[in-house]
């Protein structure tokens, strides 16, 4: 009797066994049926997601039209392009020249003399097609360069002969320079004429204005560099090289800013407009900025960078102001007050993009923004003065924006939407700088304007 019951409750605890496993495996494959369901609905929500995104935003390039390289737009470089003759770009040249001449006795490596030279070629298609001003600019990056290359190398090959290199080049910077500050003294006490002051002027007071910066900045390093003892390890000679190379390298920048500012002098205009009409109202300016302005201690990355620029610019108009660069103090206190103003937008629009769940409403958002970027350009002049100004915004912003959604639709390029299913956040602030800068700086330019006419 025992032994049937023992068997009765063997075969019962198999048929409990063999039920739950039966319930495991139809839950488990109910699950996985589940899991695979959610997957392939989470995968055509992903593709509809993207390809509605995609179609937006080729609706809105065909419908919201843009182009910000025509001449309207560039004008301020065809009014500079006048400014400069075939013997001004030709001194440019040749102390790029000069320079790559210096790296080659010092033996340098075959890619960085060719890196130089690559540059100079570029430099020469400007030359021969009679760009002057873009020759001049293009001359000057290449002595950068050829300068940055010298630096880095003479300072590990002869630390002495590196000094000496050094204290002449402050020297001599220092002497155009001075020079420079009183030569355009002089050139405005007599007057000008408005528009070339504006343009012209302010690219020689800017440069003057950078010129110090640069100067500043060599002298920094090279208290840095002789604290450093003489390289034992690759790193430390690496290290070496880097400071050196920022040493020469701003020394060049500096160098570059004055000479250009020198130049630019023997052009500009006479007429009756005396700059320090604007004093006033630059005064005005610099109370304005001082209302909105706040420090950078900002979390969020994207208003940060912009809270950054505006001190950026502060700085520098500060500085134009306090040395009576009416033109430059301009320019630099609207930028800064121009960022000022919509920090809080800033602030907005990276709190609603971050947060946006979709790509399609990040679309949405990426599209207003370019809407109204676009809206506030297009209710700006294209003179010569507004183009100067707005050079940032549809040079460097808005272009940057624009080759960013387009290739962000393209399946090839790497993080495109296709790819990563996500945009840089980049390309808000870039369209918020240009509307941000539109709307600043072209009502009052108008106003300023029609006041000096």
């Amino acid at each position: 009797m025992g032994t049937k019951t023992t068997t009765e409750g063997f075969f019962m605890d198999i048929k409990k066994f063999t039920a739950i496993f039966i319930v495991f495996i139809l839950s488990t494959s109910i699950l996985i049926a589940y899991s695979k369901y959610r997957e392939r609905k989470a995968r055509e929500e992903m593709e509809l997601d993207l390809n509605t995104s995609v179609n937006l935003i080729e609706s809105h390039l065909q419908s919201h039209k843009f182009n910000y390289t025509s001449a309207n737009w560039a004008s301020h470089w065809e009014y500079l392009d006048q400014k400069v003759d075939e013997n001004d770009s030709r001194v440019a040249i040749n102390r790029a020249i000069v320079l790559t001449d210096k790296l080659r006795q010092l033996n340098v490596s075959k890619d960085e003399i060719e890196e130089v030279d690559r540059c100079l070629n570029e430099t020469y298609y400007f030359y021969n097609i009679g760009k002057f001003y873009d020759t001049l600019t293009q001359a000057r990056v290449c002595a950068i360069l050829a300068s940055n290359y010298l630096g880095s190398h003479l300072v590990v090959a002869n630390r002495t002969e590196f000094y000496d290199y050094v204290s002449e080049g402050i020297q001599n910077v220092t002497i155009i320079k001075n020079e420079a500050e009183k030569e355009w003294k002089n050139r405005i006490k007599s007057g000008v004429e408005f528009t070339d002051y504006m343009v012209t002027g302010f690219k020689i007071e800017d440069n003057l204005v950078e010129a110090s910066f640069f100067i500043n900045n060599s002298l920094t390093f090279l208290e840095q560099l002789k604290k450093e003892p003489d390289p034992i390890s690759p790193e430390d000679a690496e290290n070496l090289t880097l400071i050196g190379g920022r040493i020469t390298s701003n020394l060049e920048y500096a160098r570059s800013f004055l000479e250009d500012a020198l130049m630019l002098m023997e052009h500009v205009n006479s007429g009756d407009f005396q700059p320090v009409e604007l004093e006033s109202e630059m005064k005005m300016l610099r109370k304005n900025l001082s209302e909105v302005d706040r420090p950078c201690n900002i979390p969020m990355s994207m208003t940060k960078v912009a809270c950054d620029w505006k001190d950026y610019h502060k700085e520098r108009g500060i500085i134009a102001l306090q040395k009576g660069y009416y033109s430059a103090a301009n320019y630099h206190l609207l930028y800064a007050i121009a960022i000022a103003e919509r920090l809080d937008e800033f602030k907005t629009l990276e709190f609603e993009f971050n947060s946006s769940k979709s790509l399609t409403d990040k679309t949405n958002v990426i599209l207003r923004l370019r809407e109204e970027a676009i809206n506030s350009l297009k209710e700006c002049p294209s003179d010569p003065i507004t183009s100067l100004y707005l050079n940032d915004a549809t040079g460097w912003y808005f272009k940057r924006a624009e080759h960013v959604l387009r290739d962000s639709i393209d399946p090839e390029v790497y993080y495109s939407v296709y790819r990563s299913h996500d945009y840089d956040s980049h390309i808000i602030y870039d369209y918020e700088m240009t509307k941000a800068l539109a709307k600043k700086f072209c009502p009052y330019l108008d106003l300023m304007k029609n006041k000096n006419r």
